[in-house]
């Protein structure tokens, strides 16, 4: 038997909305973690902002090294630019975004778990879903 046709399941099929619905979740779950990492980062500059603007003007008014202007100048353009992917400016606060990305380590992998145990504890899961999830379960269950 040839190594590529031991690896196919009989009846594989019967896997495949199984599979492609758990395609679709993890797709959703990894925008959503995108989404709280940008609005985090977001969250984050537009409090650095006046600090680091307040330090530039205390350097460039004490006459200080050229090197450290610039690398100033550098940290305001990357907090800018955070600000920027989110249509905010300075004084704005998404502190709701820190709370769950940093605070309660809300990544990837815990939005997948919790938002998996909702969805089959709340609503259920339709039997033609269930082959395949069940077939993931005894997988990891084997393999772990």
């Amino acid at each position: 038997m040839s190594p590529i046709r031991s690896m196919i399941v009989p009846g594989w099929p019967k896997y495949v909305p199984g599979f492609l619905l758990c395609v679709l979740f993890a797709f959703v779950v990894m925008n959503i973690d995108n989404l709280l990492e940008k609005y985090n980062k977001a969250d984050a500059a537009s409090l650095n902002i006046p600090k680091i603007e307040k330090k530039l003007a205390e350097s460039q008014s004490s006459g200080a090294d050229l090197n450290a202007i610039a690398t100033l100048k550098e940290k305001i353009k990357k907090h800018q630019k955070a600000l920027a992917a989110v249509n905010g400016k300075v004084g704005d606060t998404w502190s709701w975004a820190t709370f769950l990305y940093v605070t309660c380590q809300f990544s990837y992998v815990a939005m997948l778990l919790i938002g998996g145990i909702l969805i089959r504890n709340s609503i259920g899961v339709h039997k033609i879903f269930v082959v395949a999830s069940l077939r993931l379960k005894l997988y990891k269950w084997v393999v772990c």
